[in-house]
């Protein structure tokens, strides 16, 4: 069984581009029989190696911090397999913010990289932070099985940008472990009474040629990938309330 035939959403991927990895495998191992660490070490290897990736970006996210307020880069991630993959089997850099954090796995370390690790500290969305980083990098996200509504932070990103105006920003102070150090750090919230919805999007973005590859379906494995900067200019050429509209609804 080749790597092409197991991510066959993938194939048109381009080569050479930083990515951001965000999904599920749970398709991938019912389908192919095969146990989970066996499909995560072939995607990687596809993506890295096949697929001449410079680095990936795979969320390392730790929700329970907002209520601990407490936070060590040693935490664990707390979304699922492809994380846990990660910290088992590959050596990676983490990023710093606290909620927001991604693992940086990469087959040929560089400085650009250690400045990319301390890029996310206190703003995890907007300039200066790791997606705006990866937009700047021409970089592309992959989404494996999972909707928009629950694989697609980037949009978070690109609501900062627009300055959507059903956010907003709420500081927060965490005890930085080892150091000891109180950091500030932030996150984008929703205003009361607003629920994510983002079908909308999801829809427009295949409409639009935007998503590439297979979409999300309940049974079969399902790839896909978009360039950062498609997604973002679908966004900034949007009209607020459309926007608005395609992605969220009152309670």
């Amino acid at each position: 069984m080749t790597n092409n035939i197991i991510f066959e959403g993938l194939e048109s991927l381009p080569p050479g581009r930083p990515l951001i990895l965000q999904g599920s495998v749970r398709n991938h191992i019912f389908n192919y029989r095969v146990h989970k660490d066996l499909i995560l070490e072939q995607l990687f290897d596809f993506l890295l190696n096949e697929k001449q990736a410079p680095f990936l970006l795979v969320p390392a996210f730790t929700f329970s911090v907002f209520k601990s307020l407490t936070y060590s880069r040693e935490q664990d991630s707390e979304i699922g397999y492809i994380s846990k993959y990660v910290t088992k089997h590959l050596h990676y850099t983490r990023t710093y913010h606290p909620m927001y954090s991604f693992y940086i796995v990469t087959n040929t370390p560089t400085s650009a990289l250690k400045h990319l690790s301390q890029l996310d500290t206190e703003f995890c969305f907007g300039t200066n932070t790791c997606f705006d980083f990866l937009v700047q990098s021409d970089g592309l996200q992959v989404c494996l099985n999972l909707s928009d509504a629950k694989c697609m932070t980037f949009y978070h990103h690109a609501e900062k940008l627009i300055g959507a105006t059903h956010r907003f920003e709420k500081v927060f102070f965490v005890n930085n472990g080892a150091s000891g150090h109180e950091t500030a750090a932030s996150v984008y919230v929703r205003k009361p009474g607003i629920l994510t919805d983002v079908s909308g999007v999801e829809q427009l973005m295949w409409r639009e040629n935007i998503w590439h590859g297979l979409r999300p379906a309940s049974t079969s494995p399902s790839e896909r990938w978009c360039s950062l900067k498609e997604c973002i200019g679908l966004f900034t050429n949007m009209d607020p309330e459309t926007h608005k509209d395609l992605l969220y609804r009152v309670e």
